[in-house]
C-alpha cells in the first residue's frame, strides 16, 4: 500500500505481485485484513474506510467526520 495515487497492491508469497486499487490522491493511514479476504482501508485526508475486495472492487465501509483514521 501507498504511493501517491494511494494504491492497494496483492504480493503473493512467490509469483507475481498485482495492483488491486487505486483509491485517488489520499493516502492510506491504517488497515486491516478482514477474514473474508477483503481489506479494509483508512483514507486521509477525508476520514474514509474503504473496503476493498481480492478482485480489487472497491465499497466505502463508513465515512468518519474526521479528516485521518489512524488505527
Amino acid at each position: 500500500m501507498g504511493g501517491t495515487p494511494a494504491t492497494v497492491l496483492f504480493l503473493p508469497e512467490s509469483g507475481e505481485g498485482e495492483r488491486l486499487a487505486e483509491l485517488g490522491d489520499g493516502e492510506i493511514t491504517a488497515a486491516v485484513a478482514r477474514p473474508d479476504g477483503t481489506l479494509t482501508v483508512a483514507v486521509a485526508p477525508g476520514g474514509r474506510l474503504l473496503d476493498v475486495a481480492r478482485d480489487g472492487a472497491l465499497s466505502e465501509r463508513a465515512t468518519t467526520g474526521t479528516r485521518y483514521v489512524w488505527d
